[in-house]
């Protein structure tokens, strides 16, 4: 028996029988990894699934190359105006989450509202902090880096060793998809050069593999570069095109944490992600 992981990045298909005319029977992810017991010409056998697979579409599993993650127990808070009351349960509480982010800005013309007071709050605190931008896919690149210049600017910090994310979540229409992947990726490089370390990604798998899936020199914009991924399914992610694992898993968009409130003074919906306990261990803040 062996291990192989899918290479195929629009996933692979499982067949009743080995041939590429039998009954497809059930379809596995890209990334995933699998037994194969038995082997017939280019097909393997999975029992798992209950059929065959296509072996030129896999590679034997490294688990240097893709090991299996193990998660703080500490997560990452993700924090916006949708957030609007920060109380002492917040601030003062028994858990300390790994790290907050802080919306800053989105497009070319918006600043989140609660991002100044917040932002000058957690550096008084001490605890690690980060900020992010929502990206407007067709927005001119450097006014949107410009705008995130200009929210850190209003707390009172210079871009330089900043850590920020880029928010990279919307679907440009088919026909510029091109022209949107260019502009963002021009503006992650902005972003690179006004903190002068790697931007994070924040993603999905199915946006960033919508974008990147056909592009030749996805590991030159990965390589380096945290990923921030947002998957709410029952096990963990695999990582879309062109990484190697998942560096932060966006697990829940409707989590809880003390002291965050709605304008009724309720508990109020919070994304939470893990933290790979790799990833955070060579994180430089």
């Amino acid at each position: 028996m062996t291990k192989v992981i899918v290479e195929a990045t629009r996933g692979l298909r499982v067949r009743e029988h080995p041939t590429v005319f039998s009954r497809v029977v059930a379809g596995l992810l890209y990334h995933s990894i699998v037994d194969v017991t038995e082997k017939s010409g280019v097909w393997g056998k999975v029992p798992s699934k209950h059929g065959w697979i296509h072996l030129g579409y896999t590679s034997p599993w490294n688990p240097d190359d893709h090991p299996v993650t193990e998660w703080l127990d500490e997560p990452l808070v993700d924090i916006s105006h949708y957030q609007p009351c920060l109380r002492d349960g917040f601030w003062c509480g028994q858990r300390i989450p790994w790290a907050v982010v802080l919306k800053a800005s989105q497009g070319t013309d918006i600043q989140d509202a609660t991002f100044c007071y917040r932002y000058r709050t957690l550096s008084d605190i001490g605890w690690h902090r980060a900020t992010y931008h929502f990206a407007e896919p067709l927005a001119p690149w450097r006014g949107q880096a410009e705008m995130w210049k200009k929210a850190i600017a209003s707390a009172g910090r210079s871009p330089t060793g900043e850590h920020v994310a880029l928010d990279w979540e919307w679907y440009a229409p088919k026909s510029k998809r091109i022209t949107a992947r260019a502009n963002l990726l021009d503006l992650l490089k902005a972003l690179d050069d006004m903190t002068g370390r790697p931007t994070w990604v924040y993603t999905g798998k199915y946006v960033w593999d919508y974008y990147f899936a056909d592009y030749d020199a996805v590991e030159d914009v990965t390589k380096g570069r945290p990923l921030w991924l947002a998957s709410y399914g029952r096990g963990a992610p695999r990582p879309p095109v062109g990484w190697k694992a998942v560096d932060v898993w966006q697990y829940t968009p409707r989590g809880t944490w003390s002291g965050i409130l709605n304008q009724f003074w309720r508990p109020k919906d919070v994304d939470l992600s893990h933290v790979n306990k790799t990833f955070a261990e060579n994180y430089r803040w």
